[in-house]
């Protein structure tokens, strides 16, 4: 079945260990405390859900005031990957279509300040490996679009949890109107934070807990290419709707 691929950006190297099954991933909280740190990444409710009358709630338990007001699932871990759509493929022929970012994408993607991408054609078939995998361990996980808000958008979902606070698993697909030319995928994988038992408070959790990363292993990663982003910027790829095969350009 033809597909759209998915996109991830980083270093070659760490690709390539993605493509031999090394499974990498980050605690929500960590991309939260990006902010003033990275361009492309430094939205600090990424992941949450803006909630300025936590406030009160926070400083009871703790007598201190949060500095972003939010709710928040602590024990997710993030992969995060570009979802192509037929709108990033141009006509070239009748049969022929070629991957072109619009500007504001490619911003958006050399933002990343990483050098390579790693194009996955065959999607489906990833994420049943990773889902394989995480079922075996007893993990649950979690795969959809990110859904992109404005305020308003925001206050429609702190509205609709008063009445549907199962609405709360949703949290981790949630980010700012700003970020959606990232166009971006996530997988999620629930893990135990054992670091988190001792704490006495919710606003006292170390700073070990955000930057401590969580990966197993998938399996080698069939269907997929890895080149520089300046070639996949400049060249595109090639998609065959007759024959549904990709052609990469040599760099």
């Amino acid at each position: 079945m033809f597909e759209f691929p998915l996109i991830r950006f980083d270093n070659r190297k760490w690709l390539e260990k993605l493509q031999e099954g090394d499974f990498y991933m980050r605690n929500c909280l960590y991309y939260q405390s990006l902010e003033n740190d990275d361009e492309a990444r430094n939205d600090p409710y990424d992941g949450s859900l803006p909630f300025a009358d936590i406030n009160g709630v926070m400083k009871q338990l703790s007598g201190k005031e949060t500095k972003n007001q939010r709710l928040m699932l602590l024990d997710l871990f993030v992969k995060c990957f570009y979802c192509c759509d037929e709108a990033d493929f141009v006509r070239i022929s009748e049969s022929m279509r070629k991957l072109m970012f619009s500007e504001k994408t490619k911003r958006a993607i050399r933002e990343f300040n990483v050098g390579s991408a790693m194009l996955i054609f065959s999607p489906t078939q990833f994420i049943k490996q990773v889902e394989s995998v995480c079922v075996s361990r007893k993990e649950p996980i979690a795969y959809d679009k990110v859904e992109y808000l404005d305020e308003k958008g925001y206050q429609c979902k702190r509205e609709r949890l008063v009445d549907h606070p199962g609405e709360c698993v949703r949290f981790p697909f949630y980010k700012d109107s700003r970020f959606s030319d990232q166009k971006e995928f996530r997988i999620c994988v629930k893990h135990p934070l054992i670091q988190a038992e001792e704490q006495k408070s919710y606003l006292m959790l170390p700073k070990t807990i955000g930057n401590t990363p969580y990966s197993f292993d998938i399996g080698h990663i069939d269907d997929t290419c890895i080149v520089s982003i300046e070639n996949l910027l400049r060249n595109g790829i090639i998609l065959d709707y007759n024959s549904q095969h990709y052609y990469v350009c040599e760099e």
